[in-house]
């Protein structure tokens, strides 16, 4: 199948369930709580993930180098938006 017939496929499917789900939630939420509703469309998509990477054979391994750049630019965001600089001392 072609790739861009597919992608369009998945977009179309990702947009329905996307723009399905305000309807549900608007049904379900008179029934199950908002957080519970929340934490449970977690767990489906962590169970769902887990399978599609299980019957994928993902590789689980994260490479070194790879998380190394991960802490750097995670620490440097923390810094920057909780740190703000202004002036001249910004450049």
């Amino acid at each position: 199948m072609n790739k861009t017939l597919l992608g369009s496929l998945y977009l179309s499917l990702a947009a329905s369930i996307w723009g399905g789900m305000y309807v549900v939630v608007k049904v379900v939420v008179d029934v199950v709580p908002p957080l519970v509703l929340v934490w449970l469309r977690y767990v489906i998509a962590i169970f769902a993930l887990l399978i599609i990477g299980v019957v994928t054979k993902q590789s689980w391994r994260i490479e070194k180098r790879l998380a190394i750049n991960f802490h750097y630019w995670a620490c440097w965001k923390y810094n920057f938006y909780h740190y703000p600089r202004s002036g001249y001392d910004a450049l």
